[in-house]
């Protein structure tokens, strides 16, 4: 996993790593969304956007506070797609 605020600096070591160990599969943690498709285009297996999970977490919160079960609300969040995580 490559956590990096410099996009730049992430993109850098994730290509050097694909260069080192191309069949390594490496999720890369991003700020946002903006720039998915270019750390996925150097070879991250999957990129997770900050924003996006920080969101799901306020929002699981809330719904617990109105007693949605915990399970349902797993596996909403399984279903979600790619890249989204509890």
């Amino acid at each position: 996993m490559i956590r990096h605020e410099d996009v730049v600096a992430a993109l850098e070591i994730l290509s050097q790593l694909k260069l080192l160990r191309p069949e390594l599969p490496v999720m890369v943690r991003a700020r946002d969304e903006v720039h998915v498709e270019e750390l996925q285009a150097v070879g991250a297996l999957e990129v997770v956007p900050e924003a996006l999970v920080a969101g799901l977490m306020i929002a699981s919160q809330a719904l617990l506070l109105l007693d949605v079960p915990r399970s349902r609300l797993s596996r909403r969040i399984q279903n979600s797609g790619p890249g989204v995580t509890a």
